[in-house]
């Protein structure tokens, strides 16, 4: 055994040949290394022991432990090739969200006030990979439809890579980005239920500045590290809304725009066709290349044409009560419209002196005579009739030119 101390530090395959070599050389009654006591085991928990016989195939104690630091294991990748992966962007806590910033990211923190696209380099798959950055290399976004066990719904991206062919292990840091046993966030408010739904509430204020959704969103949670896309396994039956993906519902595959509009992919049709609302009817595939065009059956459906007809005449009556109404007030006939008799040209009473009695005594009659000033009050009087006339009519035509006819 001491002759394998260079063990202590060796590569995944070195780590399965100590295992080989221990089963091989002890007898069979000795504790043998399981398979989750080999590679796997042995290179992930960085100690392991052996035990050796004092008397015969007897154990009494272990004959020394190493410390085991595995290697990566090997990236199975060409350089060059190119692989698409789901990545989680985040965790938003509605399965509608309005903005494409999460408000949590992957690990748990805050999402900011800005959409983080992965990493440019990322270990995937043992592979050191690059993240493309074009249109073409974003594949679907998705959103799933079942909240995790702290209330939240894991949003994410299929991306597109290429392989440097360069092995790695996946750091903690990439995790939660794409491996399918990540631990979901806990909830960074108050955890409850809202419409039988379990919602994370969060306690702080939204976050000012963020915008608005401007790419499609794909209903559906796909796993973390899987090529994506709506169907099995990419989206397991069963599932808890975590980076394991699932569970899948009905609606896996609607793309909900930025308007808010959804879009249900069309089942394909089979090639008998498919069932009518009619018994014992059958609708032809169509709309698809070589088939017929689509067309709905509207045989019996009215055309809507004597719809509004009542409602019509109802308001041609209406109208034409208007119209005669209307002119009757804006007619001259029936009307007043004549000057009358001027006021100057009216006839004038008689003018005699007031009598204001006789004095005693002297025996004086005392007598006021206006008569002398009439025709100047009447000169006076007149002009002011034509010029207060004048004015009136001027008064009349500004209100009503003034004024909207309504």
């Amino acid at each position: 055994m001491d002759s394998q101390s260079s063990w202590g530090s060796s590569t995944a395959a070195q780590c399965q040949s100590a295992v080989d070599w221990h089963n091989a050389n002890w007898a069979a009654s000795s504790p043998q290394l399981g398979p989750t006591q080999g590679a796997v085991s042995l290179c992930n928990t960085s100690q392991w022991s052996i035990f050796r016989s004092a008397t015969g195939n007897t154990y009494t104690g272990p004959m020394g432990s190493r410390t085991v630091t595995c290697g990566p294991a090997s990236c199975s990748l060409s350089p060059g090739a190119q692989t698409t992966h789901n990545v989680t962007q985040g965790y938003y806590r509605s399965a509608n969200p309005t903005t494409g910033v999460p408000d949590l990211k992957p690990d748990g923190s805050p999402g900011g006030s800005s959409v983080e696209d992965p990493p440019a380099s990322m270990c995937v798959n043992s592979c050191v990979q690059t993240r493309g950055t074009t249109v073409a290399d974003l594949g679907d976004c998705w959103i799933s439809k079942t909240p995790t066990a702290t209330g939240l719904y894991r949003g994410s991206c299929d991306w597109r890579f290429t392989s440097t062919a360069t092995s790695c292990t996946e750091t903690p840091a990439e995790k939660p980005m794409i491996n399918p046993t990540a631990t979901v966030p806990p909830c960074d408010g108050s955890l409850g239920y809202i419409n039988d739904k379990l919602t994370c509430v969060s306690k702080s204020a939204p976050t000012s500045g963020v915008p608005p959704r401007s790419k499609t969103i794909v209903e559906g949670n796909p796993t973390a590290g899987s090529s994506g896309g709506s169907t099995a396994p990419a989206i397991p039956a069963s599932g808890s809304g975590s980076n394991a993906g699932g569970p899948s519902s009905t609606t896996d595959g609607t793309r909900v725009y930025p308007d808010g509009t959804r879009v249900t992919p069309t089942p394909t049709a089979p090639p008998t066709g498919t069932k009518s609302s009619v018994a014992g009817q059958e609708q032809l595939a169509c709309g698809a290349p070589g088939q017929p065009k689509c067309a709905i059956d509207e045989t019996g459906t009215p055309n809507g044409a004597e719809a509004y007809k009542k409602s019509g005449e109802e308001m041609t009556a209406s109208d034409g009560l208007r119209n005669s109404t209307l002119a009757s007030i804006t007619s001259a006939s029936g009307k007043d419209t004549n000057w009358a008799i001027p006021a100057w040209a009216q006839p004038q009473a008689g003018c005699s002196p007031w009598n204001l009695g006789t004095m005693p005594v002297i025996d004086f009659v005392i007598l006021v005579d206006m008569c002398v000033l009439k025709p100047y009050v009447l000169g006076v009087m007149n002009f002011l009739w034509v010029f207060g006339t004048f004015l009136a009519c001027l008064g009349m035509m500004g209100r009503v030119m003034g004024k909207g006819v309504s």
